[in-house]
């Protein structure tokens, strides 16, 4: 039996992923915002026109049409100017000419998690393994896994049976994100999850990786 089916709250499956190469100021619990938010109201954390709310590497990104796009080149992160805690996030992504990575980041803390990344936990979307988990920085129990102690480093791979999109189509993610606990979906297929993370708030954020990316709707809602 899955353990994850003794988490804190119901699986979702069947419902619809710090310093860097750039001057980006580390993320601290000194941060002006960084008292976490549980969302009252579904909101819309990405306008679909420009970057407000967003900070971080922002030169490496473009907005307009409803799209927020990564450029190739160099790599970076750009992350919610506010921390939350207790909450779903979802959004959609895709590869428009070729598949690549990226990660979207959940509970972003104060500092450096793994090389030039902050601490966090990555939801993976590298082509073929979107829904992985990575630990920079901070532990995770897996839901699979037989022991109690969070692995505090390295891959949770994901266990679902995810189908991602074609190159140049949208996938549909889903994160949940409830005390220690975590769940993702990915297309409608539970695709991953863990208990008793050591860090339960901070910033979103999305990863650019070098390859072109696209986002769009991203929202952030309370607890069901």
């Amino acid at each position: 039996m899955l353990r994850w089916m003794l988490g804190p709250v119901l699986s979702m499956a069947g419902l619809f992923g710090g310093i860097v190469w750039s001057s980006s100021p580390v993320i601290g619990e000194e941060h002006p915002l960084a008292e976490p938010v549980e969302p009252a109201e579904t909101v819309t954390l990405f306008n679909g026109e420009d970057l407000a709310g967003w900070a971080g590497d922002v030169a490496l990104w473009e907005a307009g049409d409803g799209v927020l796009s990564c450029k190739d080149g160099p790599r970076g992160v750009l992350r919610t100017e506010q921390s939350y805690s207790g909450y779903i996030l979802t959004l959609e992504w895709r590869w428009p000419e070729r598949g690549g990575d990226s990660g979207v980041f959940v509970h972003v803390g104060p500092g450096q998690g793994t090389g030039i990344w902050p601490q966090c936990i990555e939801t993976q979307l590298y082509s073929g393994n979107a829904g992985d988990f990575w630990l920079l920085g901070v532990g995770l129990v897996p839901a699979e896994g037989d022991g109690d102690a969070p692995q505090t480093g390295g891959v949770i791979r994901r266990t679902g049976e995810v189908r991602e999109a074609p190159i140049g189509e949208w996938n549909t993610m889903t994160i949940l994100c409830d005390g220690g606990y975590i769940e993702v979906t990915i297309n409608g297929e539970l695709a991953n999850a863990g208990f008793d993370a050591t860090r339960t708030h901070g910033p979103i954020a999305l990863q650019c990786e070098g390859q072109a990316i696209e986002f769009r709707g991203i929202t952030i809602g309370p607890l069901q």
